[in-house]
């Protein structure tokens, strides 16, 4: 679970800790106080992707540290940081250890998992009931195998299609490709000889800049008559002298020793490196003519050099391909209708498993929705066997289907359900699939909008029962819904000498029964009446059997 969260010049926060609960936790404070902000700087150091317009305005960077009791112990310590600057680089560390932004994000992936206020839109993607059930069933591995088979005679398709060109565009092609592999071949490419003429051509171009300042130098240090090492060789003298009458000479002595020594090696150094430099003018003109070269093959083949060399050998499999065009389509047309057979028996594989699974999934989203407001609620998972629609997924059309009206016939969710509606119907799919996945942690941004107080009390009660299992996160409006709550924060936006900063505090139990009252639209934060509604909403939360408190 997370247990703190250290946000440190993160949009409107200075400096902020946040010590959280197990369980189920709750953000409250005005439309605007910067609730979100939170989230946004928790998915921040999760690996989220985001500018450097998230830096507080005056600072040069933004931090957040995150501490987690890993997943397998409770008394492990998980610790993950990100830093982000100015000029748009960031640091990254997980345990103090410095990683790639890639291994926050993976190690965040398995620590929490975001439902923000828009996220049931993504039910109106295609693609989305069709991953959930697959993932409800198990069969993921599955489906990549499919999609092996999938891509394998896609490719084996474009192959007969390209084989079955004319004889005359056979010849052209073949003609083609002869002078594409005999031009690169001729070139005699190495992989890194590119990066090598590159370091080589400035010193080769500005050789005589070289000797002639390094000549300088090793004149300036090793002169006959006089140089700076003389100098220094009669000073270190002197300063031995005076060593052995004054101890505070020693150290001295010594130091200028050490100079004399390393300004011998710089001029010797120069000198071996000057005396090796080669001025020959071809070998500029040859240099220069091989990067021309690389860079015009470059520009015709591929972006690198490793991709001109892995051009060669699909040019030979061209070349072959079309020398033996006869003989190649009746392999390749073997090779498809057994590739196509082996799909439409783990296409059929897949469909039975699909199908198993979407009665179970229905039964189970059903009856979640149901304890969420929804009483007369007709849902099913849809699964159709369709061959003309083959994917790389199988042959099978899956789409959610619902009626929340006994008098309607269902219909796909997209096109008939309301905002309110979506949202708890994902969060009936949350519930569902808390059980079976380990990710610890739940964060709920605002889920309960656009729907009633009632409603409001049934998420609720949802949220408690999930903390049994999971560590939950939410910020709402609702005063049913918080009532809930194990650990309640206050979210407040203020200005300070023209400054706008937002602060959080933990609640204790007289102050969260305050901010209930303010939230049931007490025009009184100490009416009794209000007070008297929120101590009892609490209580009645508290014996709610879904949680344990």
């Amino acid at each position: 679970m997370l247990k703190v969260l250290r946000i440190k010049n993160f949009a409107l926060i200075d400096e902020l800790e946040l010590e959280f609960g197990g369980g189920f936790n709750v953000f409250t404070g005005e439309t605007g106080a910067g609730k979100s902000i939170i989230v946004e700087a928790l998915g921040f150091v999760l690996g989220e992707k985001m500018g450097t317009d998230i830096i507080a305005e005056g600072k040069n960077f933004a931090e957040v540290c995150g501490v987690f009791s890993a997943p397998f112990s409770e008394r492990q310590r998980l610790e993950m940081r990100r830093m982000i600057f100015k000029n748009g680089k960031g640091k990254f560390y997980l345990n103090s250890k410095p990683v790639a932004l890639s291994t926050l994000r993976q190690t965040g992936d398995a620590l929490v998992d975001f439902h923000g206020q828009n996220e049931h839109q993504s039910l109106l993607c295609p693609q989305i009931p069709r991953k959930l059930l697959d993932s409800y069933a198990g069969i993921e591995n599955a489906v990549k195998n499919f999609a092996v088979l999938f891509e394998r005679r896609r490719q084996m398709t474009s192959r007969l299609d390209f084989l079955k060109r004319s004889s005359s565009e056979k010849e052209r092609q073949l003609d083609f490709y002869r002078f594409q592999l005999e031009e690169l071949e001729e070139s005699s490419l190495r992989e890194g000889e590119e990066e090598e003429l590159e370091e080589m051509f400035p010193k080769l171009k500005n050789a005589d800049k070289i000797i002639s300042n390094g000549s300088e130098i090793y004149k300036t240090l090793y002169s006959a008559d006089f140089s700076a090492l003389n100098t220094l060789a009669e000073a270190a003298k002197k300063l031995s002298f005076l060593s052995e009458i004054d101890a505070f000479f020693v150290p001295l002595s010594e130091d200028l020793k050490q100079a004399k020594l390393l300004a011998e090696e710089v001029a010797f150094g120069v000198r071996d490196y000057i005396d090796k430099m080669d001025v020959d003018p071809a070998r500029i003109e040859s240099c220069t003519g091989r990067l021309n070269a690389i860079r015009m093959l470059k520009k015709k083949y591929g972006k690198n050099v490793k991709e001109l060399l892995e051009f060669i050998p699909q040019l030979k499999e061209k070349i072959n391909d079309l020398q033996n065009m006869e003989s190649n389509i009746e392999d390749v047309e073997k090779d498809i209708k057994r590739l196509g057979s082996l799909m439409w028996e783990q296409g059929q594989e897949l469909h039975l498993r699909r199908k198993k699974a979407a009665e179970k999934l229905s039964s189970e989203i059903c009856a979640e929705a149901k304890k969420l407001g929804f009483k007369k609620l007709a849902f099913e998972v849809k699964v159709e066997f369709n061959e003309d629609i083959l994917n790389s997924w199988g042959m099978d059309e899956v789409d959610f289907m619902f009626s929340a009206n006994p008098d309607r016939r269902m219909r796909p969710l997209k096109t008939v359900a309301s905002g309110g509606e979506m949202s708890r119907i994902m969060l009936a799919i949350k519930t569902v699939f808390a059980r079976a996945d380990r990710v610890p942690v739940l964060v709920f941004d605002e889920v309960d909008t656009g729907v009633t107080s009632a409603v409001g009390r049934l998420i609720g009660e949802k949220f408690l029962f999930l903390s049994n299992r999971k560590q939950i996160l939410c910020i709402t409006h609702l005063p049913q819904l918080a009532s809930f709550a194990k650990t309640h924060f206050h979210v407040e936006k203020s200005v300070l000498k023209g400054k706008t900063r937002v602060s959080v505090k933990k609640l204790d139990n007289g102050e969260r029964k305050r901010e209930i009252a303010t939230m049931l639209g007490g025009k009184d934060k100490s009416s009794r009446l209000a007070l008297k509604h929120a101590e009892e909403m609490i209580l009645e939360a508290a014996r709610n059997p879904g949680g344990a408190r």
